[in-house]
């Protein structure tokens, strides 16, 4: 889950992980583990921590920083971990909030630390609480709705975004399916940069 989020509006949740649903169930407890269910970048299908077990981990982050800065303009968190290290790649996000809470910009960037030798693609999910409604409309902008909420915008201007499906479990032994937003494309040779927003609509 490293640089993952939740974002809530109000007491409506919109962005979520997807939670614990059992330690007992080894299926679903490595699957709500891996990376891909949490709202972070996941690199070609492969956890950023490896987990197996109930409880173990194998190769992980061993530097994760992060800093927040608060001025007039709003909340930044600023953040990088180095779990794709053995693939020669690391993970930068950035996050700022607007002033007046009705914006929420993002910036995720897989820098190369090697020359490429394999191809490969970077996913940004962005989990939905199951109460959020969404549409896909024109140029792959995302409206989303919930009780509590209004009505926002989801954009990744430049990139292909994707809706698939997820599962939200926020208590032992109860999950209830939903809905994940993907933006997905292919690594650079060089640093890949992909830039996304969820604004409040109007």
């Amino acid at each position: 889950d490293t640089l993952a989020f939740e974002f809530s509006v109000a007491d409506a949740r919109l962005v979520v992980n997807c939670g614990t649903y059992a330690y007992q169930d080894a299926a679903w407890r490595n699957r709500l583990r891996g990376t891909a269910a949490h709202s972070t970048v996941e690199i070609d299908g492969i956890d950023s921590a490896e987990v197996y077990g109930v409880f173990r981990l194998g190769r992980r982050p061993r530097d994760a920083q992060g800093r927040r800065r608060t001025d007039a303009d709003g909340i930044s968190v600023v953040g990088q971990h180095d779990g794709y290290r053995r693939l020669g790649l690391i993970h930068h996000r950035r996050l700022s909030l607007a002033s007046d809470g009705r914006r929420l910009s993002g910036e995720d960037r897989v820098q190369r630390t090697r020359s490429p030798g394999t191809s490969r693609r970077m996913a940004a999910r962005f989990h939905l609480h199951p109460d959020v409604r969404v549409a896909l409309g024109a140029g792959g902008v995302l409206s989303l709705d919930a009780p509590g909420m209004g009505t926002w915008l989801f954009e990744a201007p430049g990139e292909a975004v994707r809706l698939d499906d997820s599962v939200y479990a926020p208590h032992f032994g109860e999950m209830h399916q939903s809905r994940q937003i993907v933006v997905e494309t292919p690594l650079a040779a060089g640093d890949t940069v992909v830039r996304w927003q969820f604004r409040r609509h109007p």
